[in-house]
């Protein structure tokens, strides 16, 4: 197993942590905790406040995932956000899974991809007003799509496709 810990420059309390699992056959509940420890002991040692902080956790899988291990996976994410794990507060916590050949190639590179730009509260707030829109009339990309997954969005977010 693999783990890297990251932090923005300009701010220590916005963290990521990659995951890892190494080559095993298939990802199962052992893993989760594993790495669902990994991630308490990050935002404890680091101090992290629901109000103030934000933990982003990528977990990169070898081959397959259980379902009993993709139930735990999305059960414990919502016990850590409505803080109800012993010893750590509420926290501020998001995941994306990926499968190492999801990862092989970059396809935001591809010739017929074309960019994505997640917009920034501000220019999504003018977007709305200058077409006179609300949120919910926008095109939506599902978080499912390769780029949208890829990127990191999230529902709500609002992204201009150049």
């Amino acid at each position: 197993r693999l783990i890297i810990r990251v932090q923005r420059p300009n701010n220590p309390k916005n963290r990521a942590i990659v995951l890892f699992s190494g080559k095993r056959e298939k990802f199962a509940i052992d893993d989760v905790k594993f790495f669902f420890a990994q991630v308490d002991e990050e935002w404890k040692n680091n101090q992290m406040d629901f109000a103030t902080d934000t933990l982003v956790a990528v977990f990169v899988i070898h081959k397959n995932i259980t379902s009993f291990a993709k139930k735990f996976m999305v059960s414990e994410h919502q016990r850590r956000n409505q803080g109800l794990v012993d010893g750590i507060s509420k926290m501020n916590f998001s995941f994306n899974v990926f499968f190492e050949v999801e990862l092989v190639v970059n396809i935001t590179e591809h010739e017929i991809v074309p960019k994505h730009r997640l917009l920034l509260p501000d220019e999504k707030r003018q977007l709305l007003e200058k077409y006179m829109v609300k949120e919910d009339q926008l095109p939506r990309i599902l978080i499912t799509d390769p780029v949208a997954k890829y990127c990191g969005l999230r529902r709500g977010d609002v992204v201009e496709i150049l």
